[in-house]
C-alpha cells in the first residue's frame, strides 16, 4: 500500500514519546504538530511538522541548510507557496504567513568563541583572533570556553553577550559537540558561523565529521590542513587559509634558566610539547636521539625536555625519562610554567627544536622565530605555512602511516618521520656557530614580524565577514525560489488526514 509523504512525516510524528495519543484526540494531535518544536530554538520558531519534514527530505535540508537560523522563514514560505500542494501539506500545518526581522543579529560584527583562558594551541589561536579584530576596528563580542584538561590560567576578559551577526568558534572538531551543548541553538540561529579548525594528521576521523552540522564555513591556518578538512567536508561548507599573526612575546628579565639548574655556561636546546597532544605526534624521542647522536659525550650543550600534563600519560612520561636516564646533558621538566617564564625559557634558549611527526601549526616554533631564536625543525605540515628554509634549520623528512595506537588518529592516515641524521648535523652547526646562528634567527624574525601581522589578518576576517554578509543579504527573500514543486499534487489534503482527524 501506497503511503504519502503526508501520511508518513506524521506516523512519525505519532511515534514520538511525547506525541499526543492520535486516535483518541486528533486534534491535539494536529495542534501539538502545528506549535513550534523547543529543540529549535531560534529567532523564528518552526513547528514539530515542519521539521518533521524536511528532516526527510534531501532537497530541503539542502535549499534551507540554516535551521534553526536565517532560513527559517524562507523555508516557511516554500511550505505556504509549494508545500501546499506538493506534499500536500494541509491548511492546519501551514504556518502563518510572517517573516519577521531578527533584529537581535542585525548587528554587524562577531561573537568570537573559543578556549581564551586556556593553555593550548587553539586558545592561543582565539586570542590571537581576538587582536586582530581590534586592530581591524571589527566589532566584536567573547564566548569562553573551558571545557578542557588543559589549565585555564591565561587573562583574559571575556564578554559573553554574543549579540553579533557571525559567529567565529575557535573549537576544533573534536569538541564541537561539547561547545554546542554548552552554549544551546540559540547561539548558532540566525547567524552565519565559521568555525577554525586544526588537524594534523593526512585524513581526519569519520567520528568527527557529525561536527560539520550546523557549520557554514571553515578557517585554518596552512594549506595543509586546508586539504586536509577540504577532503572531508561537505561540499556546501567551504575551507579557507587564514593567515594567523606571528606576534613577539614579552620578553621577561627573570633568569629562568637558573630557576631549573640549567648551568649558565653551556648552550641550551629546547624541546617542548603537550602529552594531552600526543607525544608521538610531538615526537620528543626523536629530539633526544638526535641531540644524543651529535654530543655523545655529554660535555657540550644541554637539552631541555619541557612538557605538560605528563601525569596525565604516564606511560609516554616513563618512556622519556628512560630515553634519557644515563645523560646528565638531558634534562626533563614536566609541569606548567606562568606564561612570562614560558617566553623567559624559549628567549634565553639557543635553539627551539621541534621534531614534530605533524603540526597543526606550531606555536612554539612560531614564537621562538618571532623571537630571534635559532629553530630547528620537520620540514613538513603546518608550520611550513611561515617557517622557511633560507632563515630556519629544516628537517628533511619522509612520510609514513601513523600505525594504531595513536587515538585519536587513524591507523592508515600519514605522517612523517624526521631523518635524526640529518637533525644531528644541524644541531651540530648551530652550537659550532652560535653568532651566526642568532644572525640567521634574526632574519627569520624581520621575515615572520613583517609577514603576519595582525593587521594583515585583521583585514583578511574583516573582508571575508563582509562578504558573508552581503551574501546573506542576497538570499534574504529568495529561499522561496530555491525549489520549484518537484513532486506533482497528490489529491486533497483531506484523504491523507482523514485518518487522524
Amino acid at each position: 500500500m501506497h503511503i504519502s509523504e503526508l501520511d508518513a512525516v506524521l506516523d512519525r510524528l505519532a511515534g514520538r514519546s511525547d506525541a499526543p495519543e492520535r486516535a483518541h484526540d486528533p486534534q491535539t494531535f494536529v495542534a501539538w504538530a502545528a506549535a513550534s518544536d523547543p529543540e529549535l530554538d531560534g529567532p523564528m520558531p518552526l513547528s514539530r511538522f515542519l521539521a518533521e519534514l524536511r528532516a526527510g527530505r534531501p532537497d530541503l535540508l539542502d535549499a534551507y541548510p540554516q535551521i534553526p537560523g536565517i532560513h527559517v522563514a524562507d523555508y516557511c514560505e516554500w511550505a505556504r507557496v509549494f508545500g501546499r500542494e506538493q506534499v500536500p501539506i494541509p491548511a492546519e500545518l501551514i504556518p502563518a504567513n510572517v517573516r519577521p526581522t531578527i533584529a537581535r543579529y542585525d548587528q554587524a560584527g562577531v561573537n568570537l568563541a573559543g578556549f581564551l583562558t586556556a593553555e593550548l594551541g587553539i586558545g592561543e589561536v582565539a586570542r590571537r583572533l581576538a587582536s586582530a579584530l581590534r586592530v581591524a576596528s571589527v566589532p566584536f563580542a567573547t564566548t569562553t570556553f573551558t571545557q578542557t584538561a588543559n589549565r585555564t590560567a591565561v587573562e583574559f576578559r571575556a564578554d559573553s553577550e554574543a549579540r553579533f551577526d557571525t559567529n567565529i568558534v575557535c573549537v576544533n572538531a573534536d569538541s564541537w559537540g561539547s561547545f554546542a551543548q554548552r552554549v544551546g541553538p540559540g547561539f548558532f540561529a540566525g547567524r552565519t558561523t565559521i568555525g577554525v579548525w586544526f588537524w594534523e594528521t593526512s585524513t581526519f576521523p569519520s567520528m568527527f565529521h557529525s561536527a560539520f552540522s550546523g557549520i557554514d564555513e571553515i578557517w585554518t591556518a596552512s594549506s595543509y590542513v586546508a586539504d586536509i578538512l577540504r577532503a572531508s567536508a561537505p561540499s556546501n561548507i567551504p575551507v579557507r587559509e587564514l593567515p594567523l599573526p606571528i606576534v613577539a612575546p614579552g620578553r621577561s628579565t627573570r633568569d629562568i634558566r637558573a630557576c631549573l639548574n640549567v648551568p649558565g655556561d653551556r648552550q641550551l636546546f629546547v624541546t617542548s610539547f603537550d602529552h594531552n597532544s600526543v607525544a608521538d605526534r610531538k615526537n620528543p624521542q626523536g629530539a633526544i636521539r638526535a641531540f644524543q647522536k651529535a654530543f655523545p659525550n655529554g660535555d657540550g650543550p644541554m637539552l631541555l625536555v619541557k612538557s605538560i600534563n605528563g601525569d596525565r600519560h604516564p606511560d609516554s612520561s616513563s618512556s622519556i625519562r628512560e630515553l634519557t636516564s644515563t645523560r646528565a646533558d638531558v634534562m626533563v621538566y614536566d609541569g606548567y610554567l606562568d606564561p612570562a617564564d614560558n617566553i623567559a625559557l624559549m628567549a634565553q634558549a639557543d635553539c627551539i627544536v621541534s621534531l614534530h611527526r605533524a603540526e597543526g601549526f606550531g606555536f612554539n616554533i612560531a614564537d621562538a622565530m618571532a623571537l630571534g631564536v635559532p629553530v630547528l625543525a620537520t620540514a613538513y605540515s603546518g608550520n611550513l605555512a611561515y617557517a622557511d628554509a633560507d632563515d630556519c634549520w629544516l628537517v628533511a623528512a619522509t612520510e609514513t602511516l601513523v600505525g594504531p595506537g595513536h587515538f585519536p588518529y587513524e591507523s592508515a592516515a600519514r605522517w612523517a618521520e624526521p631523518d635524526l641524521e640529518s637533525a644531528s648535523h644541524l644541531m651540530t652547526a648551530i652550537a659550532a656557530d652560535p653568532h651566526g646562528a642568532r644572525e640567521r634567527a634574526n632574519r627569520a624574525r624581520t621575515r615572520v614580524l613583517r609577514t603576519f601581522t595582525p593587521e594583515r589578518t585583521g583585514a583578511v576576517v574583516r573582508n571575508r565577514i563582509a562578504g558573508l554578509r552581503a551574501e546573506r543579504a542576497s538570499q534574504q527573500g529568495a529561499g522561496a525560489a530555491l525549489l520549484a514543486p518537484s513532486v506533482p499534487p497528490r489529491g486533497r489534503w483531506a484523504r491523507a488526514l482523514s485518518r487522524y482527524v
